[in-house]
């Protein structure tokens, strides 16, 4: 794939405008392989999804959202524990104390995922394309690293993690390297190095995330699925 003309200089733009973020998504998806540095752990996480479809499906099959979308924001969000909800990570069998909080609890986790994706408003929505599934999945972290404004983030060492600190920064989740560059898309990448928001209200500029982005994530579940996830 060619890079558009009319796609500006930078990969990434501090905008959520639909039409600009779709080429984004595209041209970067299509430049995208499935090596580098973090497939040993992208493909492990794929490996568990692949085990575990028949239970994405289930909730796939009352919601309409692709099994591989649920798969994502479960590695995402509950770094694919059973015990944790696709809100937040919180149990779902407790009401949520992060953000969003005071929702559940849940009879099972099969249910706590139906209604994130009922909260989401991504139930019984038909067009799950590239351009779709990554900016629905970067909104579903948030808008932080594309529009967030400049502010006072509290932050607090993180044991030995390189780039965490007990402090205050004085900036914006735009700060990333490159800028505007979400690590819940983008890590793993050459598209991202480095700047992310650990917990709620906190940025450290030269941490990195643990997880990889799902972009990485779902190129590699493409190729260990053995499914073209994005049809021409």
């Amino acid at each position: 794939m060619q890079r558009p003309q009319d796609l500006p200089p930078s990969n990434h733009y501090a905008s959520t405008d639909q039409a600009l973020l779709t080429k984004e998504y595209l041209w970067l998806w299509s430049q995208l392989f499935a090596n580098g540095p973090k497939y040993p752990e992208a493909k492990r996480a794929a490996d568990v999804a692949v085990q575990n479809k028949a239970r994405y499906q289930t909730v796939s099959e009352q919601t309409d959202v692709p099994w591989f979308v649920i798969a994502a924001i479960h590695y995402r969000e509950a770094s694919q524990s059973w015990r944790g909800c696709l809100h937040n990570g919180d149990p779902w069998n407790k009401t949520t104390i992060h953000v969003p909080a005071g929702l559940g609890p849940w009879n099972s986790w099969e249910d706590a995922a139906v209604d994130a994706m009922r909260y989401e408003h991504y139930a019984n929505l038909h067009d799950w394309g590239c351009g779709d599934v990554f900016r629905r999945l970067e909104l579903y972290n948030g808008p932080g690293y594309r529009i967030g404004k400049v502010k006072d983030f509290i932050c607090h060492k993180q044991g030995n993690r390189t780039g965490t600190f007990d402090g205050t920064y004085y900036g914006s989740m735009q700060d990333t390297t490159p800028r505007n560059a979400s690590p819940y898309i983008y890590n793993g990448t050459p598209f991202y190095q480095k700047g992310v928001s650990i917990e709620d209200h906190s940025f450290y500029p030269d941490a990195v995330d643990d997880n990889v982005g799902v972009m990485f994530f779902l190129k590699v579940l493409e190729a260990e699925s053995k499914e073209i996830l994005f049809p021409q």
